[in-house]
């Protein structure tokens, strides 16, 4: 029988929607980008399942893409967005509190186009964390403050002043992670009290999906698809 596994938010069972073979996925990516996927990148066959309790959609297995596979993805020209509309939104709501001296932490900072945003807002602090060496090169090449580390890391390295956050934002972050909710725990200790955490993800399925398949909101690039009925889980798992 084959292993469905459990769901990464509230550990029910699910039902197999539909399945991709590597060569499909390979092929998607290619057609996507317009560039031939670097040859030593090695795919998996994935099922996508949807779990009956909260109905959000993830992959098994749950295998992200591997350094070459992101090491490729974020070479392309089209990856990074020079805005999303999300962004608007947080920093006027940040901006809002009125805080004085407060600091920022965005997880999976990218090319860093957002903490440029936030760098321009008077007395708000950013730093970013993402585990993509090319993509902090870009960061620190903008004068952005950005590890190339993962949470862990950013926590235990004692060489850093910060140690909590008013806010953490994380755009397009949560459907990579192997384990969404143990991510977010991972996070908790970095808030202050009355801290606020800004999260966004796809809404899954885009009205778009029903013309052609999107290959980056499929693994192994998004490991999980989102919807209200599946936040909402995770907010009542997570106590937040």
């Amino acid at each position: 029988m084959e292993d469905l596994g459990k769901c990464p938010i509230c550990d029910s069972d699910g039902s197999v929607l539909y399945s991709l073979t590597p060569d499909y996925i390979r092929e998607k990516l290619t057609s996507y980008f317009n560039a031939p996927v670097d040859s030593d990148l090695i795919l998996s066959k994935y099922d996508i399942v949807r779990c009956r309790k909260c109905s959000m959609e993830y992959s098994m297995p749950m295998k992200a893409g591997d350094k070459i596979f992101y090491d490729w993805v974020t070479e392309q020209a089209s990856y990074y967005p020079s805005a999303r509309w999300e962004w608007g939104v947080v920093l006027n709501d940040i901006i809002g509190r009125g805080l004085v001296n407060a600091h920022l932490l965005e997880v999976g900072s990218g090319s860093g186009n957002f903490l440029k945003q936030a760098q321009g807002i008077k007395g708000l602090s950013p730093v970013g964390i993402d585990p993509t060496r090319t993509s902090v090169d870009e960061c620190c090449q903008k004068g952005l403050v950005v590890y190339c580390e993962t949470i862990d890391d950013y926590i235990n390295n004692e060489k850093h002043d910060i140690d909590k956050f008013d806010f953490i934002v994380a755009f397009h972050t949560l459907e990579h992670v192997t384990d969404p909710k143990g991510f977010l725990t991972s996070l908790m200790p970095l808030l202050k009290p009355k801290a606020s955490m800004f999260l966004s993800t796809p809404f899954s399925p885009m009205s778009f999906e029903k013309s052609w398949f999107d290959p980056l909101n499929h693994p192994p690039h998004h490991l999980t698809r989102w919807n209200v009925e599946s936040y909402k889980e995770l907010a009542r798992q997570l106590g937040m």
